[in-house]
This record gives structure tokens, C-alpha cells and sequence, in this order.
């Protein structure tokens, strides 16, 4: 359901276009659903969906090669993640309301392995370090940011083509999912979760065949 919103033009909206985004996403969330983008892929839409578990302070890795017609077919393209769990809380929020805090981060043209690598390396409990653990000319920026997407347990952000990407990523898109632990103390708690991602073309090209024969299926666990 969560993966299938848009949001509806709202007309007569005042300010920048940051003020716009804020008003539209303080009105609407995510937007409305759609019950034939809620139940199937298309040709041109692609939808690609896990249901899995995850340690606390962990890291999940998804690695999806995405063709090049995908980018060099003219027209509007979308890249939606979805991402969907159920942390413990508790009544008083202190430092955090969640228990846990997951969130999803999509970098292009980088190899996985050196993702995983460089996610080694940090704390996950920090949020500094966690926002740079990457260079940033690698990280797909997704609408709305990471930082309004990761204050609750329905989170999707959308990375939006309108122009044609004046570099092409040369690699698989890889979308890290993370867990950092808030105020859980038994350490072997794990977190279920549903992730879904989209790749779609305005225009009537085979993209479901192809990814569909080329998906890595790969997933690395810190």
C-alpha cells in the first residue's frame, strides 16, 4: 500500500519549493494509494519486495542491476523504496520513542563489497558517522530526506529522473538497510521489516524481463 502512493497536486501553494514538500508531506504523508501499483509490476514498473529480519546496530545489503535502458530511454523515470516495521516503544520518549530506528540509504556505482566494507568501519549508533560513511556524489538523494523519512516506522522516499542523468551509474544500485539500536537491552533482539523498491519508466519499455534475468539476489549481513 505504502509503496504504491502518490501525491496529488495541491494548486495555490505559497513559498519555496522546500515550503511546498513540507506543506504536501505535513498534509498528505506519502499520498494516495493506488490498488493496481499496490498489487502488480508492469513492464515498465518493476517491482522488487523482501520481507525479512535484522540484528540490532546491523546492516542488510541489496544489490539490483538496473539496465542502462532504464537511463537511456527518453522520458520521466522514478526510483520508490518502501520501507516498513514495527520497533518496540514505550510511553515516555526520552532520548527516542522507537527502540530501534531503521532506515534505508541508496547509492549508484559503487560495488557492494566496498559499501559493505566501508559500513564496517562505523559505529551505527552514531548518526555522524552514519552520515558519512560514503561520499556523497555516490548516494542516489531520495524526496522526502532521510532525516524526515527515518522518525517513523512507515518510511518511503522517491528518487525522481526528469532529465536525462548526465552520468550514467556504471554499476548495480545498492540499498543498505539500517538498525541502530535506541534503548533495547537484549542484544539478540531482532527486527522484522518489509522492503520494497521500484524501478519505473514513463515510457513503455521491457524493463521487467531484463531486470528479472539479471537481479543479484545478494544479501550481506554485518
Amino acid at each position: 500500500m505504502l509503496q504504491s502512493t502518490r501525491l496529488p497536486e495541491i494548486k495555490n501553494v505559497k513559498g519555496t519549493n522546500t515550503d511546498k514538500k513540507k506543506f504536501h508531506f505535513n498534509s498528505l504523508g506519502y499520498g494516495l494509494p493506488n490498488y493496481e501499483y499496490a498489487i502488480a509490476s508492469f513492464d515498465n514498473r518493476v517491482v522488487l519486495l523482501d520481507e525479512a529480519t535484522i540484528g540490532l546496530n546491523k546492516i542488510q545489503v541489496y544489490s539490483v542491476d538496473v539496465p542502462k535502458l532504464f537511463f537511456e530511454a527518453k522520458g520521466h523515470k522514478r526510483v520508490p523504496v518502501a520501507l516498513t516495521f514495527n520497533p518496540p516503544t514505550r510511553m515516555t520518549r526520552g532520548d527516542s520513542y522507537l527502540g530501534n530506528q531503521l532506515e534505508f540509504k541508496l547509492f549508484h556505482t559503487l560495488d557492494s563489497d566496498i559499501i559493505v566494507n566501508k559500513f564496517a568501519e562505523v559505529d551505527l549508533s552514531d548518526e555522524e558517522q552514519l552520515a558519512n560513511v560514503i561520499d556523497k556524489k555516490y548516494e542516489i538523494v531520495m524526496d522526502p530526506g532521510i532525516d524526515t523519512r527515518k522518525k517513523g516506522c512507515y518510511q518511503k522516499g522517491v528518487k525522481e529522473y526528469k532529465r536525462e542523468p548526465q552520468n550514467i551509474p556504471t554499476s548495480s544500485f545498492t540499498l543498505v538497510i539500517i538498525n541502530s539500536n535506541k534503548w533495547i537491552n537484549d542484544l539478540n533482539y531482532t527486527q522484522d521489516y518489509c522492503v520494497s523498491m521500484v524501478i519505473e519508466h514513463i515510457e513503455e519499455i521491457k524493463l521487467y524481463n531484463k531486470i528479472r534475468n539479471t537481479i543479484q539476489s545478494r544479501v550481506r549481513i554485518r
